[in-house]
């Protein structure tokens, strides 16, 4: 399926551009020797993006970090989702453990990844609850959103150090012929006008527990 995705990222690959995070729901790609037996490129818990002008670093991780049942204790939770909630959301029972479908849960998890970049002191963006935020120059939490939805995929763009929400849904031309249009979501914000921070961290060995 998606031939033409993955050959996009066989692209960036081969000119050593690709870097992949892996989430609650590939938490084998932890394991290297599984990446390289199977992809042939490391995954990784968070990513630093750092700033060219040594000013304001940005770290990426998926999110899920933020729940303790879907980092701590994925194994069990990924037997829950096979065997038991798989079954129970037929009958209108929601996945309790789900950020993306529990709205409770969604929040609490958005809460937490923003308590833990005011800590930290960083840019964050991260993804897992599958809503969508811009950050705002009073919080730092940036969420990717969905890449799912069949309305539409989001996702974030940085380019001269500005952070940008965007969104691509179909949309049809005066011609009706149908194409793939880019929407901005909410304002652009510069890294400089967040709140201050420092960038003296060591991240990616405290990104695997936020609980």
């Amino acid at each position: 399926m998606h031939p033409h995705s993955f050959e996009m990222l066989e692209k960036f690959k081969d000119e050593h551009r690709l870097y992949l995070i892996y989430g609650n729901h590939d938490m084998v790609k932890k394991n290297a020797a599984f990446c390289k037996k199977y992809m042939d490129v490391p995954a990784y818990p968070g990513i630093l993006l750092e700033d060219a002008l040594h000013k304001k670093n940005i770290f990426l991780t998926h999110g899920h970090q933020a729940q303790i049942m879907n980092s701590t204790y994925w194994k069990v939770n990924r037997f829950l989702v096979r065997y038991l909630w798989k079954n129970l959301e037929l009958l209108g029972v929601p996945d309790p453990t789900s950020a993306a479908k529990n709205n409770s849960g969604k929040g609490a998890v958005e809460q937490r990844l923003t308590k833990w970049a005011q800590q930290q002191q960083v840019i964050l963006i991260a993804g897992h609850t599958h809503r969508p935020f811009a950050g705002m120059e009073q919080s730092s939490y940036f969420n990717t959103g969905s890449c799912v939805h069949p309305a539409g995929i989001t996702g974030i763009e940085i380019a001269n150090r500005r952070i940008t929400l965007v969104k691509w849904l179909p949309d049809t031309r005066p011609d009706q012929v149908v194409f793939i249009k880019r929407e901005v979501l909410g304002k652009t914000v510069g890294s400089d006008s967040l709140a201050k921070f420092t960038n003296s961290y060591g991240l990616c060995s405290k990104c695997e527990v936020l609980v």
